[in-house]
């Protein structure tokens, strides 16, 4: 196995809920899907992916070598706080800040491990007023991922 992919994600989209209204409850459910799971799912890989990279040791840290695909989103950016999604943008934040500890932890190891927006998505979860397409954004997101190495890291197609 070569490459892991962790795109599980739950949202809170109640735009008129602000930070005050964010609740321990919603908070502590989407960081169990969002983070908690997230991480779940990485440790229990490593060893998996640890195998593909001493197995293709020869290639430059890049997907193909053995690498760990966090989605993220702009909104968990810290530089880019609002104030809606409250539940969801903190999530995301501590997925960013994951995939930058999950990289000092795996680099030796000859793991990549990147964290990837994919941009606002026509899905269930985007809605309808999300510019791209799921065709789009699959063939973004392709590109990127068949394309990573150890310099790539915020990724942002389309933008």
């Amino acid at each position: 196995m070569n490459i892991l992919i962790n795109n599980a994600a739950v949202a809170s989209w109640d735009k008129n809920k602000g930070v005050k209204e964010c609740t321990s409850e919603e908070l502590n459910q989407l960081f169990n899907v969002n983070v908690a799971a997230t991480h779940a799912v990485t440790t229990a890989f490593h060893p998996l992916l640890k195998q593909s990279a001493s197995l293709n040791n020869k290639l430059p840290l890049c997907s193909a070598r053995g690498a760990v695909i966090n989605f993220s989103s702009v909104l968990g950016s810290i530089s880019y706080a609002q104030v809606y999604a409250v539940s969801y943008a903190i999530s995301k934040s501590c997925i960013e800040h994951a995939h930058k500890t999950y990289w000092v932890g795996v680099k030796k190891d000859g793991i990549l491990c990147v964290a990837i927006h994919p941009g606002w998505v026509k899905t269930d979860m985007g809605g309808d007023n999300a510019p791209l397409s799921t065709e789009e954004a699959v063939n973004d997101i392709t590109n990127i991922i068949t394309g990573i190495t150890e310099k790539t890291f915020w990724p942002i197609p389309n933008q």
